[in-house]
């Protein structure tokens, strides 16, 4: 199937990168509303702002959609701008062949997996998630939609995580915890008790420094 990433920058490299390695998907065109990227990115057309993707899918419905935008909020607003523009929009799902999903793991349309992901029993990922190179999500580990896990983060298992979560590289948390939405996890912090709602959480044991309108 051919695919169209949204998104110029590293992760839509990125993105690129672990289609190809899948292998189920073509890399057709890159849309970006940033009136300085390049016009081809490792080897793929970019096609033109976003906005373009709606004359594209009035002329041809095969296409798959894949948004690659790094920051939670960022990614949360252009995947319903674009689901607003066009109801009928296919969200793909890319795992590179080096994740691991364990029994009955599930992953929602629009995330995409890293090498070295490993997804325990009963574990889900929701919408449009970003799970970095060698991060491991407990069994029976709920996450919300439009998250991002940096590398190396470890989530322990039966853990809640919220919508739009970002967790900084090599954070943890422990098992049976819930995360609210909207949350940052600091580079090595270890979160050991609930937190609230747009919290800012760093240090280990994790504190939670401030809270931030969700």
């Amino acid at each position: 199937m051919d695919l169209i990433v949204v998104g110029a920058s590293t992760l839509g490299r990125d993105a690129i990168a672990v289609a190809r390695a899948q292998g189920k998907f073509s890399v057709v065109g890159i849309v970006d509303d940033d009136p300085g990227r390049a016009s081809i990115v490792d080897g793929v057309p970019v096609l033109g702002p976003i906005d373009t993707l709606a004359p594209l899918f009035a002329q041809v419905d095969g296409y798959a959609v894949i948004v690659a935008i790094g920051d939670c909020r960022s990614r949360y607003a252009v995947y319903n701008r674009i689901v607003r523009s066009i109801p009928t929009i296919r969200f793909a799902t890319i795992i590179h062949p080096r994740a691991t999903l364990l029994g009955d793991a599930r992953v929602d349309d629009g995330s995409i997996l890293f090498p070295g992901v490993v997804l325990g029993p009963g574990s889900h990922v929701g919408l449009s998630s970003v799970l970095n190179a060698n991060s491991t999500i407990g069994a029976g580990t709920r996450l919300g939609g439009f998250v991002s896990i940096a590398p190396g983060v470890n989530l322990g298992s039966d853990t809640v995580i919220g919508t739009g979560v970002y967790f900084g590289m090599g954070s943890a948390v422990a098992q049976q915890i819930h995360i609210g939405d909207w949350c940052t996890i600091g580079a090595l912090s270890f979160v050991r008790r609930d937190t609230p709602p747009g919290s800012l959480i760093v240090g280990s044991p994790g504190k939670v420094k401030k809270e931030r309108p969700t």
